[in-house]
């Protein structure tokens, strides 16, 4: 996998966040409520956005592959919050258009919960920080 780049100048309103994904330029930012500009999506919607698209993609992948008939696969992902915050996890509702035996429906939800985003976030990663000086112009 080449190196995502997310980068932000001193001079940019608010959070606005660029991000470099191959040839792809997003943008991230953060809520008004929290000094940002409403420019893009937020960090934690990209992250709950990796586990709701990576669902439908190994679920989809999975049909093809036994050749079942299917319409639309959607996944919504929702991160739910109490007196005290967001809480510390997602909550994924699948829905599958399509005329599923009871053991299909078994099938399915495990290979759902066996797309590779689910399962980083499940059982977590190593992550390796490195800080460096950058030039000034």
């Amino acid at each position: 996998m080449k190196p995502i780049e997310a980068s932000l100048d001193s001079n940019e309103p608010n959070f606005k966040t660029h991000l470099y994904i191959d040839d792809h330029h997003l943008l991230a930012d953060e809520p008004e409520e929290k000094g940002g500009g409403e420019l893009g999506p937020t960090p934690f919607q990209y992250l709950a956005g990796s586990l709701a698209s990576c669902t439908v993609i190994t679920l989809k992948m999975y049909l093809n592959h036994k050749g079942w008939e299917y319409g639309a696969v959607t996944a919504k992902v929702s991160r739910p919050s109490d007196e005290k915050g967001p809480q510390n996890r997602f909550d994924v509702h699948v829905i599958i258009e399509g005329d599923f035996d009871d053991n299909q429906w078994g099938r399915l939800n495990r290979v759902a919960g066996r797309c590779p985003v689910h399962k980083v976030l499940e059982h977590g990663m190593e992550i390796n920080l490195h800080l460096s000086p950058g030039l000034q112009s």
